[in-house]
C-alpha cells in the first residue's frame, strides 16, 4: 500500500442511538455520508473500539473510522491504525463540530490547540496536532444554554437542511482534501453553501417586510 496515498478520515462523535443525529456526531455524520458515496457496498468492522471501512477513491486508499470510545477519548482508537498502515500526519484528516463556526462554515486547519474540543484535545495528547482538521460551523447556543446541553442537542430543520448541504459539498470535493489543496476545498464549499444562505437571508427579509405594519 502506497503509504502516500492511504489517507485515515476520523469522525468525531459519541457511539449510541441517543447521541444519533446531535451537533456532536457531525463528524460521524460526514464520514457515513463519505462512505455512502464514494464506496460500493462498504463493510464496516468493529476493532479496538472503532468501526472502520476502507475503500479506493481514484488512486487513493481511504480508511474511514468512527471511534467507539466517548468523544473525550477519541484519541485512543487512532494509533493503532496509523502505526499498521504508516499513515502520514498530514494524511488523518479529522472531521468535527465546531461552535466558533457559523453553521454554513467549514474551515480547514493543520495544527493549533484543540479550542475546547475534547475529541480534539485527546488526538493531540496522543498524536501531536500536526494532522488535517476539518471543522464543520454549528454555531453557539443563544439563550443562556449551556454548550454541553447545545451540542448534545438535535439542529431544526432549516439547520439541518444547512448542514446536509455541507456534508454533500465536503463530500463531491473530498478529491481537494486527498489533494491537499485546502484553499480550493473551502472555496468550492463556500461556492456551493451560499445560495443556500441567500435563500435564507432573502426569506428573512420578506417575512420582515410583510410584518411591517
Amino acid at each position: 500500500m502506497n503509504t502516500a496515498k492511504t489517507f485515515l478520515l476520523v469522525g468525531l462523535g459519541n457511539p449510541g442511538d441517543k447521541y444519533a443525529g446531535t451537533l456532536h456526531n457531525i463528524g460521524f455524520d460526514t464520514i457515513n455520508k463519505i462512505v455512502i458515496t464514494h464506496s460500493n457496498n462498504p463493510i464496516w468492522r468493529k476493532k479496538n473500539n472503532t468501526f472502520y471501512t476502507m475503500f479506493k477513491l481514484q488512486n487513493y486508499n481511504i480508511i474511514a473510522l468512527k471511534p467507539t470510545t466517548y468523544m473525550n477519548e477519541s484519541g485512543k482508537a487512532l494509533p493503532q491504525f496509523t502505526s499498521y498502515y504508516k499513515i502520514q500526519l498530514k494524511n488523518l484528516i479529522v472531521f468535527h463540530d465546531d461552535i466558533d463556526l457559523k453553521i454554513g462554515k467549514v474551515r480547514v486547519k493543520i495544527g493549533g490547540s484543540s479550542s475546547g474540543h475534547n475529541g480534539i484535545n485527546s488526538i493531540n495528547s496522543i498524536l501531536g496536532a500536526l494532522y488535517t482538521k476539518v471543522k464543520i460551523g454549528v454555531d453557539r447556543p443563544t439563550n443562556n444554554i449551556a454548550v454541553a446541553d447545545y451540542v448534545l442537542s438535535r439542529a431544526n430543520s432549516e439547520k439541518q437542511n444547512l448542514l446536509s448541504a455541507i456534508l454533500t459539498s465536503i463530500t463531491e470535493n473530498l478529491l481537494y482534501l486527498l489533494q491537499h489543496k485546502h484553499d480550493l476545498f473551502m472555496s468550492r464549499i463556500s461556492e456551493n453553501i451560499n445560495p443556500y444562505i441567500n435563500i435564507k437571508a432573502r426569506t428573512v427579509d420578506n417575512n420582515t417586510t410583510s410584518n411591517k405594519p
